[in-house]
């Protein structure tokens, strides 16, 4: 997109030069619009004066076919705005790049008809006001009668007809014409200061002399429109100011991006070179991120390296508890097996019986252990799935399961509905690893009471509180219970990953586990995501 953008930098260039040229064009069509009008007022005033002069009772009755025999009919078009309005504007309309381009202008040729007197001498009053009008304007500007014969020029073609051109025959007829002709170059190029310079085209305009609703003549000016390279070359120092400031601009930009985007990234690099080094440390939240995004991918970047670094740091015990674990008991056979081997003949059935069964119970324990890290690791991993369960209905459904093969457990009466985000076998599995906990703690004996319900009825979480009648959890192992491997029944074959299996299938349902202070024996808290209608929606 960025590239596509730059590309069409140069076509939006050129879109907005056209642009810029026609509206020169149309700036000098309004430009020659307005000389007409005020050329044509006075020219009309002139005239109409020394008509009144020539025969003042044909002017009263309006018999203008005593002074003109008009060579084109005139069909005054109506105003552009209402009758009644004082005000009649003449828009510019001329477009370079729509309207066609007139062939140049026709020499001027002998009239076929004399020119009225009153005309010749209003215009012999105007021509040298359109004289001194064409020094400043440089405009070219020519008046005619009703029969197209110029009589008063600011240079040139007096006493000639205009006849033959389009733009006066129109105006003769009534309407007001702006039109393209091509420039007829007659000289050298002009130098880059000249007005005219690099035009190929001049702009005509020819307003109608109209006086109680005929037409005595036409106003012809004409003039080459500035040239967009010379519009450019009188703003160049506007220009040469815009291109600074674009540049500064674009400076700005890049150092401000070099230091709210550049630097930051560049910091996070280092910080992703750091870690893969193995560097301890070395990834943080940036000091100084620049924009609100990279704070954001700063503190993402950081927590991320905060979770590799707990994994990794995890996984290294993990292992070395579980070579701890496996070492004990492979020890212990090897030592058995190495006793056999050179004593077997000595020993006495009991002595043999003794060791192997020890055998067969380092070998349980192995299994057991490895049946243990299997479900750590599922739970580990454990993804949830969008089962929801009425959680008092499932707790009921376990504890008369539990209460019919003999354990003394009982459920605290809750109030139904209450569904979580939590699958039935899952909540099993939970329940019946608490159970066996309590059993290789408590023995046989131990009693076990489940509650659950919601600490108010605008939580969004779910509470089962599990307890039982054990010897409890000192107050300096309550930190440590949730720890893989951590265990002090590990002589009645206590392995230390039942809470840690709870926890991880717990939390991967948004949930937690807390242990809560007991006067007796050990109290647990699990927290579910409830399922609400409201929440769904």
């Amino acid at each position: 997109m960025v590239n596509l953008m730059v590309l069409l930098l140069p076509l939006v260039g050129i879109a907005l030069l056209r642009l810029y040229e026609n509206e020169l064009i149309r700036r000098t069509e309004s430009e020659l619009i307005a000389q007409a009008a005020c050329i044509r007022a006075v020219y009309s005033d002139r005239l109409v004066r020394f008509l009144r002069q020539e025969d003042p009772s044909a002017m009263v009755t309006g018999d203008w076919a005593a002074f003109y025999q008009p060579a084109v009919t005139p069909k005054l078009h109506p105003p552009v705005v209402d009758a009644g309005h004082v005000f009649m504007p003449i828009e510019a309309s001329l477009d370079i790049h729509a309207g066609p381009v007139r062939l140049p202008a026709p020499p001027a040729r002998a009239p076929t008809q004399p020119s009225d007197p009153s005309a010749i001498q209003a215009g012999a009053e105007v021509s040298a006001m359109l004289q001194e009008i064409q020094s400043v304007t440089l405009a070219g500007i020519r008046i005619v009668d009703c029969n197209g014969t110029v009589v008063a020029t600011s240079r040139g073609e007096l006493g000639q007809s205009l006849l033959d051109r389009e733009e006066v025959a129109r105006a003769l007829a009534g309407e007001n014409v702006s039109l393209f002709r091509k420039r007829v170059f007659d000289q050298a190029m002009p130098p880059v200061a000249s007005i005219s310079r690099g035009n190929r085209v001049r702009v005509f305009v020819a307003l109608p002399v109209v006086h109680d609703g005929r037409v005595l003549g036409a106003v012809v000016l004409s003039r080459t429109p500035l040239d967009i390279i010379k519009a450019l070359y009188i703003n160049r120092a506007y220009l040469l100011k815009g291109a600074v400031i674009m540049i500064g601009a674009m400076v700005l930009i890049s150092l401000l991006t070099t230091l709210l985007i550049s630097r930051p990234i560049t910091a996070l690099t280092a910080q992703a070179g750091n870690i893969s080094s193995g560097k301890q440390g070395s990834a943080g939240p940036l000091k100084k991120p620049g924009t609100y995004e990279v704070d954001l991918l700063s503190h993402a970047f950081s927590n991320m390296a905060v979770s590799l670094r707990e994994r990794a740091d995890y996984i290294q015990n993990f292992a070395s508890h579980v070579s701890h674990e496996f070492k004990t008991p492979l020890a212990s056979m090897g030592g058995t097996v190495e006793l056999l081997r050179d004593h077997f003949d000595a020993m006495s059935p009991g002595e043999r019986e003794k060791f192997m069964r020890n055998m067969a119970q380092d070998i349980d324990r192995l299994t057991l252990l490895v049946s243990r890290l299997l479900e750590l690791a599922r739970a580990d991993t454990f993804t949830p799935s969008q089962e929801t369960l009425e959680l008092c209905a499932a707790l009921g459904t376990l504890v008369t399961r539990y209460a019919q093969s003999g354990l003394a457990i009982t459920l605290c009466p809750c109030s139904p509905p209450l569904p979580v985000r939590f699958s039935a076998e899952t909540l099993e599995s939970v329940i019946g690893n608490l159970i066996a906990n309590s059993r290789l703690h408590g023995g046989d004996a131990v009693a076990i009471m489940i509650s659950a319900g919601v600490s108010d009825e605008d939580s969004a979480m779910a509470e089962i509180v599990f307890s039982d009648t054990g010897p409890g959890i000192s107050a300096a192992n309550i930190d440590k219970i949730f720890t893989p491997f951590f265990t002090t029944a590990r002589d009645r074959g206590g392995s230390g990953l039942g809470l840690p299996i709870i926890r991880a299938l717990v939390r991967a349902h948004k949930g937690d586990i807390v242990c809560l202070p007991a006067d007796g024996g050990a109290r647990f808290k699990i927290t579910l995501v409830r399922q609400t209608r409201d929440r769904d929606l």
